[in-house]
């Protein structure tokens, strides 16, 4: 084990043999930055779930981005990034071994345009950002494989499925996070294989249930009591769902009861060589968090079906051998230091927004290409002898091997997913050479509402309530934001489906709500609550709840289960 002091903060951190042996791996020297920082950056390389309207600065049609206004560089439609009307080879430019890089790839990075949203393969779809293989979705972001998924984040693989955040392989789910394999689950949390149920936290395989906590092959339960299936069906009726005064009732009374059950230390099916939280059919993971699939990961985030990677932050899906990266998959190998580069893409060093490309160095924006350095093209000898200057004059600089400078982040902290996870305050950010945008701090004020005053209306408590004819158009105003937002019609056809009440609340606010619901992450040490063990976890000693380690917790679900049968 090695330990640093880091550059940015100057506190000391470790640095493990895995972690020495993963960079050695990798060809990387180790890191000087401690991994909370590391995340950070990572983080602020990342937007917020919020859509802007802009102009394109090709076309000068009015086009939704995720990118705020001031972005430091040209922003494109999607449809005309993608064609042919633009040449990124256009802005290549020499190599100088005279000059620092990153002073140069500046000029690039500000230079080249980016398209308004990251999709591909996407039909049908609106105000989404980050998205694969989506169909019929609406304000939907970091998801794949989704099909009529609305205003939900990291949902891979879902169908019909409306305000999840970190959801796998489900179907017709409400209100839930971090839950995967489940079918018409609604308001549940952390939980796998549960169908037909209500206000679920730490459940598996349970079907219809309500208020259930820490319970596996259930069913017809209610606040973890087994009761008739006519009981169960008269009490569903009795809370009736489809009176939003009665949603809100439930979820305080369903707080109430989780208070003091256990978690476990770890969100995982099986605990076995993992550290970190919330991790699904995953192996030897060490300090990562929401991954799926994966493998031989180390201070990784949000990944699928990824292996042998470290330092890497979304999304996965088939990313192998790569390194201090963001954004990044499909087939992705041997990326470093790269940025929402998609696509088989392969041995990519300080990479932006590139597709299908191999053997590239401090590129931007480039389709189907290789040999390039500074978006200018090379021949393969020419390309892998330049490389070999660079990476000498790197080594000697002392720029080798570190992510893209703060600075660089195309979004302002204070409009990037670092705030949401690890808020700092304007001066904090400004200390850390982080970008600030005043405009996205003040508060949305009743003066802001005048433009919508002619097609404002109250929302209803009940289903019932809501006409179909009447909602085109209609504006309503968050009760807790006051931030107008709507109801489209996909979305009460969905309400009315699963028959209950749609929320007051506006998108950013529920999804404030969603983020609540995780645990931070850091790990920090605490007793669990028998005082048994020692445990590395993300639920610090200031979690509401008590934690135990997972082969306890998992030893008190069965025998809590096994009471009802």
């Amino acid at each position: 084990m090695t330990t640093r002091l880091c550059k940015l903060t100057n506190t000391p951190f470790h640095i493990t043999n895995d972690e020495e042996q993963a960079s050695t791996y990798l060809r990387l020297g180790l890191p000087s930055i401690c991994p909370d920082e590391r995340l950070r950056i990572f983080l602020a390389f990342r937007p917020s779930y919020r859509m802007f309207w802009r102009e394109c600065d090709a076309t000068q049609e009015r086009i939704y981005s995720s990118f705020p206004p001031g972005a430091m560089f040209p922003i494109y439609a999607y449809d005309y990034w993608w064609s042919n009307q633009w040449n990124p080879l256009s802005f290549g430019r020499n190599f100088s071994l005279r000059r620092p890089f990153f002073e140069q790839f500046l000029q690039l990075w500000q230079s080249v345009p980016r398209p308004a949203v990251n999709m591909l393969q996407c039909s049908k779809v609106g105000a989404v950002n980050n998205l694969f293989e989506a169909n019929e979705c609406y304000y939907v972001f970091d998801s794949n494989r989704a099909q009529r998924v609305l205003y939900s984040v990291a949902a891979r693989e879902c169908i019909i499925c409306v305000d999840c955040l970190h959801l796998y392989q489900s179907e017709l789910c409400y209100e839930c996070v971090n839950c995967n394999n489940c079918v018409e689950l609604l308001w549940a949390e952390n939980c796998s294989h549960c169908t037909s149920s209500f206000f679920m936290a730490n459940c598996r395989n349970c079907r219809d249930c309500m208020f259930c906590v820490n319970l596996e092959d259930a069913q017809y339960c209610i606040f973890n009591k087994q009761v008739s299936p006519e009981e169960f069906q008269r009490k569903v009726e009795e809370y009736n769902f489809s009176d939003r005064r009665k949603i809100e009732a439930a979820k305080e009374k369903f707080s109430e009861f989780c208070q003091d059950q256990p978690l476990p230390h770890i969100i995982c099916d099986k605990f076995s060589l993992l550290s970190g939280n919330y991790l699904h059919q995953c192996r030897e993971i060490i300090d990562s968090f929401h991954c799926i699939e994966s493998s031989k990961l180390i201070h990784c985030h949000d990944l699928n079906k990824a292996e042998s990677c470290l330092d890497v932050c979304a999304f996965g899906d088939g990313v192998k051998r790569c390194a201090r990266s963001v954004n990044i998959g499909l087939n992705a190998k041997q990326l470093i230091n790269c940025l929402d580069c998609w696509s088989d893409v392969e041995d990519l060093t300080y990479c932006s927004n590139c597709h299908n490309c191999s053997h590239l160095f401090g590129c931007i924006g480039l389709r189907d290409a290789k040999f390039c350095i500074l978006n200018k093209q090379y021949n393969k000898n020419a390309y892998f002898e330049l490389r070999g200057y660079i990476d000498q004059y790197l080594e000697q600089s002392g720029e080798a091997q570190e992510f893209f400078p703060n600075y660089f982040s195309p979004y302002p902290y204070n409009g990037s997913l670092a705030n949401a996870f690890m808020p700092l305050s304007r001066v904090q950010a400004k200390l850390f050479n982080y970008n600030w945008n005043e405009d996205l701090e003040g508060a949305f004020k009743p003066s802001d509402l005048d433009e919508y005053r002619s097609i404002l209306g109250d929302i209803p408590d009940l289903l019932d309530d809501f006409d179909s004819n009447e909602l085109a158009g209609k504006i309503f105003v968050c009760e807790v934001l006051g931030q107008p937002f709507q109801i489209v019609p996909e979305e009460l056809e969905f309400y009315r489906r699963l028959k209950i009440a749609p929320p007051a609340r506006c998108f950013d606010q529920r999804q404030r709500e969603r983020l609540l619901k995780l645990a931070p992450r850091q790990l920090d040490f605490r007793r669990s609550s028998d005082e048994n063990s020692k445990l590395k976890t993300s639920f610090h000693d200031e979690w509401a709840r008590p934690v135990l380690d997972y082969e306890s917790w998992a030893e008190f679900v069965s025998k809590n289960s096994e009471t009802l049968k």
